[in-house]
């Protein structure tokens, strides 16, 4: 099976490039103003702490992300967290007035 990939567009701005794999999510918006370092990674899992032994941290189970619009990047991410699939997210992206084509 193929990878599929899509860009995701609001406003005529490239929004979001995402494909339908296990990946990371890449932000390309900086930190607040004033906002210093991030923080630390927190602690790793203690004993009888459920992991996920297909992913490593940090792997988001359905997709892989890179972000290119700092304006949209919220709403791109709240629909990401309500959404249970790949295609659930297309759909939902659609619905929130964004353009989904594939790549």
């Amino acid at each position: 099976m193929s990878v599929r990939e899509f860009a995701v567009y609001t406003e005529g701005r490239l929004a979001l490039v995402v494909r339908d794999e296990p990946g990371t999510l890449r932000s390309t918006a900086g930190p607040p103003a004033g906002a210093g370092p991030p923080p630390p990674p927190g602690p790793p899992p203690g004993p009888g702490e459920p992991l996920n032994p297909e992913l490593p941290p940090g792997v988001h189970p359905f997709i892989d992300a890179q972000a290119h619009d700092p304006v949209s990047e919220a709403r791109l991410r709240r629909l990401l967290d309500e959404s249970s699939s790949f295609d659930d997210y297309l759909e939902r992206l659609r619905g929130a007035g964004f353009e989904v084509a594939p790549t």
